[in-house]
């Protein structure tokens, strides 16, 4: 087969995939052509487009693979190039996009092998050439991973690789929001007590809050309480949305199958109260 001749796709579809395949990746476990932003607004007075075009500045950005530790986890990014071009030409945006994820490995191709960076520093030489046959599995790549993370504790690697809140929709975290939301969890189960997690305007806060207490409650580790509020702000445009989250001890006897409790947050959470406060059904916190 002459590589020369096939395009960037070709190349995914006969050399990259088998070889993630034959490493003992499930197909559940990979995503392809993977959108991570819709590329920037641009404003011109009272118009604005955004920008469609992924080869120009600012345009919209999609991973060519991205491989999963666990389904909130991901680990590694694949970004793959025609065989005309070097084995580490896609290197640098294997690299920015893992940076968006927080993945520790970008992994670069062009059908003839694979040029493996990792970012942990914990293997070396850190960028080393892998032939086709030579993938890394996620047996090799998740002991790093909890490593690079200081991830020791078995009940602290199940909090964090409890699965996101879906709604049937398909919709997921964005790229930030993942990031913002394992961080936060990752510090709570090393037990730290306080968190700060800050989020412009728009950019989903309550979302992600939903989704981080939605982790600690499927995993029955935390208990916790929400308190929601838009405090007014004179002369600011914006009435920013503050939430605190309080969590405290093991939970093994509090049972949030309450339901109730959770129903009641996901619709303070969501906007169900149109005053956009917690009417709550939830117990007061104690003191």
């Amino acid at each position: 087969m002459d590589k020369l001749i096939l395009s960037e796709r070709d190349i995914c579809t006969k050399c990259i995939t088998p070889a993630i395949q034959l490493a003992g990746w499930q197909q559940h476990e990979f995503r392809e052509e993977v959108q991570l932003t819709d590329g920037r607004v641009m404003v011109r007075g009272n118009l604005a487009a955004r920008i469609k075009n992924p080869e120009v500045k600012g345009g919209p950005k999609r991973a060519d693979y991205v491989l999963y530790a666990r389904s909130s986890i991901p680990i590694a990014v694949v970004e793959a190039k025609q065989n005309k071009y070097s084995l580490g030409h896609g290197m640098q945006q294997a690299l920015a996009y893992a940076e968006l994820l927080d993945a520790p490995f970008a992994i670069s191709s062009n059908g003839d092998g694979f040029l493996l960076h990792d970012r942990t520093g914990l293997t070396q030489p850190v960028e080393r050439e892998l032939s086709l046959n030579e993938f890394p599995s996620l047996e090799t790549l998740w002991p790093l991973y909890q490593q690079w993370k200081g991830l020791t504790d078995p009940d602290v690697v199940k909090l964090i690789a409890q699965p996101y809140y879906s709604d049937g929709s398909g919709r997921g975290p964005r790229y930030y929001q993942r990031v913002a939301i394992n961080r936060a969890i990752e510090a709570i189960a090393k037990g730290q007590q306080r968190v700060l997690l800050v989020m412009a305007t728009g950019t989903g806060k309550t979302y992600t809050a939903f989704q981080f207490i939605w982790l600690l409650w499927k995993a029955k580790a935390k208990k916790t309480h929400a308190l929601s509020g838009r405090p007014q702000h004179p002369g600011r445009p914006d009435h920013a949305t503050r939430l605190c989250i309080l969590w405290r001890g093991h939970a093994q006897n509090h049972q949030p199958g309450n339901q109730k409790e959770l129903r009641s947050l996901s619709r303070a959470l969501s906007g169900g109260n149109r005053q956009g406060r917690m009417e709550a059904d939830l117990p007061p916190v104690p003191r």
